[in-house]
């Protein structure tokens, strides 16, 4: 037995501060950070040109509730009432139902078809598979908005004394993951995706870095592989490969002695200002340290390299962005 748990990926890091990490106390604790968190304001909305967006055409007379189960980032901000006044406009006989609770209640209402509507983070697998073996068919899926601050682009965060200049995405699959005979998209298997040993990157001078950073061995931290950003980074960046980088080092939540969140983002930032040979994903607005700064990213091998800043994720050109959705169980055709 003790030999079986030495092997692979490394569990969960402990922190040397104290603090509870049972599932309750650390949900009170998320939910304070999370009314905090979504109270701030983090960039001018009118930095934006919206102007250009194509105007709504009503098509059919929509009267009657609309049920909508879904995020709770959705329903703390104001999108929810602007969007409910701005299609009264047009539909004023509708009526509006939530559910706001979280990003599971979306798929929980469409599964059970209490719901009309899920505004929701990106589908997991097993509810995707779940979804599949109810209705035998895909959810519509829209993609309602870029995300900043609520589904946050993953940065790639390094210790400030790194003289890395970049990386592609091929350099992050061989830095976070490892050899594989195949991965997923949505829930299908896909043996295409495979890949040898021989593409695995461990060591910074296998990026191109010389002088005393040549043979060091690169620190991988992210989050715990039972979070939903863990299968996120993996459809992204390891073809949805489940086999990650042999010493990955995970970081999950704990409430402090005070009641307030550590968050595995900061817990990373943290471990990265003393570790020059560390290198992280993470949502870079929840991980905050002076000592640590983001990687830019390309796509292809030949570039261009690309910083991560509001406006790259607006027009979509960092390559790590996320959306957030809407989900509707309507039948193809």
């Amino acid at each position: 037995m003790a030999l079986v748990l030495s092997a692979g990926i490394h569990s969960p890091a402990q922190s040397a501060e104290s603090g509870a990490r049972d599932a309750l106390t650390v949900q009170a604790a998320r939910n304070k950070s999370v009314e905090q968190f979504g109270g701030k304001k983090y960039y001018d909305p009118r930095h934006f040109d919206l102007s250009d967006l194509p105007a709504y055409v009503p098509e059919q007379n929509v009267a009657g509730p609309i049920r909508i189960w879904g995020s709770d980032m959705f329903g703390g901000t104001e999108l929810k009432s602007n969007l409910e006044a701005g299609f009264r406009k047009f539909h004023p006989e509708v009526s509006f139902e939530y559910d706001l609770r979280g990003p599971a209640m979306a798929f929980a209402g469409l599964l059970t078809e209490r719901a009309d509507l899920g505004p929701s983070r990106r589908i997991t697998w097993d509810a995707l598979l779940a979804f599949q073996r109810l209705f035998n068919h895909d959810p519509l899926t829209i993609s309602g908005m870029t995300g900043w601050a609520v589904n946050p682009p993953f940065a790639i965060m390094v210790n400030k004394n790194n003289p890395l200049r970049g990386l592609t995405m091929k350099q992050l699959d061989g830095i976070f993951g490892a050899e594989r005979n195949g991965g997923w998209v949505g829930t299908t298997w896909h043996p295409e995706f495979a890949r040898g040993p021989e593409d695995n990157i461990r060591t910074w001078g296998q990026l191109g870095l010389s002088g005393k950073w040549k043979d060091k061995p690169i620190h991988v931290y992210g989050y715990g592989l039972r979070y939903l950003f863990g299968p996120r980074f993996s459809d992204d960046v390891l073809k949805g490969s489940d086999k990650w980088n042999e010493n990955l080092k995970q970081y999950v939540n704990f409430a402090q002695a005070d009641g307030s969140l550590k968050s595995a983002d900061q817990q990373m930032a943290d471990e990265l200002a003393k570790d020059p040979y560390g290198i992280a994903y993470y949502g870079h607005l929840r991980g905050i340290s002076d000592q640590i700064k983001a990687v830019p990213l390309a796509m292809q091998n030949v570039g261009p390299y690309v910083r991560l800043t509001v406006d790259t994720v607006h027009d979509r050109s960092y390559p790590l962005y996320d959306k957030m959705y809407i989900y509707i169980n309507r039948t193809p055709g």
